[in-house]
């Protein structure tokens, strides 16, 4: 085994033949599912009870629904070694694969005889991550393409015998919680805000100089919901006008989102109106 492979954890606690039943669902379906994120800010989804799951970032942290967890280095990794130890488990049924800008992903598919499922990420970082996204989708012959911002959905249309879904939120945790009677008298922001993030930075920065009292601060994902909950309302700088998880995490958590305008060409009008999500389009409209 290639020394840079570490199996972090295996149960070993499921041993299931290939699945006969075609109706999979969350109980029956043997899932690969690799993140090109940390475990600190996106926890394993339980998008089946039975997981195997891969990745760069991955820690020693323990979910029923996951029986092993493998990490693997930074970028492309080959994954024919590494479904011989994942046949040691189960025979998977579909390979969901979460990637980044940086391509952190799986490639030499070949092999793999289940569904593949590609979910784009970071699509909002502009052309070169995608490009460099549709391609390894294209020679990898994936059969779905999940996306989370519909947008880019017209940038892999070209891409034959793929069928396309817009559906964001497979990639994150849901917590509901009721609104708080007595919430902290401020804006929260949750986010980054470095080099890479200037609309935010310079939105933020413009919003204190207007001496609005904004807490800007980064939680792990496993809190941020506890957080959204305790405050006034939260606010949501996007990056480009992308429909990003604060639209689902801070309403379920029972809190109040502000945003700025998304493009309309995300769709969003179709999930939330105007009177649901407050939203600006200046940061003179946003500080009225």
């Amino acid at each position: 085994m290639n020394k840079e492979i570490k199996i972090l954890y295996d149960l070993k606690s499921i041993n299931l033949e290939k699945s006969t039943n075609s109706k999979l669902n969350k109980k029956n379906s043997k899932i690969v599912f690799y993140t090109c994120s940390s475990e600190e800010f996106f926890p394993i989804p339980p998008i089946s009870d039975n997981m195997i799951v891969i990745g760069p970032y991955l820690d020693s942290s323990k979910y029923k629904h996951v029986c092993c967890k493998i990490k693997v280095p930074m970028g492309p990794v080959n994954f024919e070694p590494l479904l011989e130890i994942i046949k040691n488990n189960f025979e998977p049924d579909i390979l969901i694969c979460w990637v980044d800008a940086y391509y952190n992903g799986l490639y030499n598919l070949k092999n793999f005889k289940g569904l593949k499922v590609f979910v784009p990420g970071d699509t909002h970082h502009m052309m070169n991550p995608i490009r460099v996204m549709i391609d390894f989708c294209k020679y990898e012959k994936y059969d779905f393409i999940l996306h989370s911002d519909a947008r880019s959905i017209n940038l892999f249309r070209n891409l034959r015998n793929i069928k396309h879904y817009l559906l964001g939120g497979i990639t994150a945790n849901e917590k509901l919680i009721p609104p708080n009677t007595q919430p902290i008298k401020k804006i929260l922001h949750v986010g980054q805000t470095g080099k890479f993030h200037i609309k935010r930075s310079h939105h933020i920065h413009n919003l204190k100089k207007l001496k609005l009292e904004i807490d800007d601060i980064r939680v792990n994902n496993n809190k941020v919901f506890d957080v959204y909950n305790k405050y006034f309302a939260t606010l949501n700088i996007t990056l480009n006008g992308d429909f990003n998880a604060r639209f689902g995490y801070v309403m379920a958590a029972g809190g109040v989102l502000i945003s700025d305008k998304l493009s309309v060409k995300n769709q969003q009008s179709r999930i939330f109106s105007n009177d649901e999500v407050l939203t600006f389009s200046s940061l003179n409209e946003a500080y009225v």
